[in-house]
């Protein structure tokens, strides 16, 4: 039985794909693969963020950490401290919206 203990949900709107989602996404799929959580972690896509000034952004649950804006090379980061060591990535964090 397959346990899922996060899900990462990865910002598709026309602007993060314009900003790059589409690597960032296929980064996640492929850190994921290589620090072997796969299995354990979900990764799917969000279309609407609401939030134009963080994109491309990226959701963690069930902590609802919010990156943004995600470049590429942060995903690595990302996956070896958030989703394998269980630390927040505090400088990557989108600022909060007053």
């Amino acid at each position: 039985m397959k346990f899922t203990r996060s899900m990462v949900l990865v910002s598709n709107d026309p602007e993060s794909m314009r900003r790059g989602a589409a690597e960032i996404f296929q980064s996640f799929h492929d850190e994921l693969a290589a620090a072997d959580l796969s299995e354990e972690v979900a990764l799917s896509q969000i279309a609407d963020s609401g939030r134009m000034d963080i994109l491309p952004m990226v959701i963690i649950y069930p902590e609802a950490s919010v990156y943004g804006p995600v470049k590429p090379e942060d995903v690595k980061r990302i996956v070896e401290e958030h989703l394998h060591k269980g630390r927040v990535v505090q400088d990557l964090l989108a600022p909060v919206r007053n």
